[in-house]
């Protein structure tokens, strides 16, 4: 079990720092992380999740911009990985816990134990992220902040994304009729790889009717006759938010596909093959 967790924390780190070869000829992909991506109402919920932030100010210096994906933060059960940060590789995570602004992480670096620090996480009222500080005795002061979304871009995702509010669904005929429109995703559960954005432009989303359910992801297009749909009561210690699970089976695949739902009747998240989906905090 040690050899494969150290595995699949290499892996992790590969896929962070590696950049495409092909990236010159590509479309530019890497976007900011938005304060109101997404809320951290658990020190929990960091686990798997890479900030960009858009702006640093390192000690007494003022801010200066940061170029979309120069800088990157990922976090991970027990470490912390940068990229493009001077002083800061990777840190291991000694203690981590809410405090009256945020969270704050008690660190020491990967490769020489004797640096140690504390890493804080501020947060606004409703959990959203504000900015990264880090420091410690022999590494520089970064404080980082993410972006906040024009008014322009607030609407347009307001009517485009489907918000956690939007949808009740304790059965899953009450889904009859409904497109969830996701925004979040983790691409592929089996490899670890962080949770990602949605974005209008990628053209995800799933429908479902009585008897079918339909999922598109650009050009794939999948229906999916559904078989058998129950609802059953969730406990699972580290998901306390989650109280129902819908299960369904369908004719195409030999596995369910899940809903996870909380004691709102609010959609947490939807399990398809081996991605997973999160609708946008109310």
């Amino acid at each position: 079990m040690k050899r494969t967790i150290e595995c699949t924390l290499i892996v992790l780190a590969a896929l962070f720092f590696v950049q495409p070869l092909t990236a010159q000829d590509e479309e530019e992909v890497i976007k900011y992380t938005y304060a109101s991506d997404k809320q951290f109402n658990r020190v929990q919920d960091f686990t798997g999740y890479t900030f960009i932030p858009n702006e640093v100010e390192e000690g007494e210096f003022g801010p200066e911009l940061i170029g979309e994906g120069d800088v990157k933060i990922l976090f991970t059960e027990n470490i912390v990985y940068f990229k493009g940060v001077e002083g800061y590789s990777s840190i291991n995570i000694n203690s981590k816990n809410p405090f009256n602004l945020g969270y704050e992480f008690e660190w020491m670096d990967v490769n020489n134990p004797s640096i140690s620090g504390k890493l804080r996480i501020i947060c606004d009222q409703q959990n959203f992220v504000q900015l990264i500080y880090i420091n410690s005795r022999e590494t520089p002061e970064y404080a980082f902040f993410m972006p906040l979304k024009s008014e322009y871009l607030l609407e347009q995702e307001a009517a485009y994304f489907t918000s956690k509010k939007d949808v009740e669904a304790r059965a899953y005929p009450s889904l009859d009729g409904k497109a969830i429109y996701p925004y979040r995703m983790i691409e592929d559960l089996r490899t670890r790889v962080p949770e990602e954005r949605v974005y209008i432009e990628d053209s995800i989303y799933l429908k479902f009717e009585l008897e079918k359910m339909h999922y598109k992801k650009g050009e794939l297009d999948k229906t999916y006759t559904i078989k058998k749909a129950k609802t059953m009561e969730y406990r699972f210690p580290g998901k306390p938010e989650i109280k129902f699970l819908i299960e369904i089976a369908v004719e195409e695949v030999n596995e369910k596909f899940k809903i996870y739902v909380n004691s709102r009747n609010q959609i947490e998240a939807i399990e398809l093959r081996k991605s997973r989906f999160f609708l946008k905090p109310d």
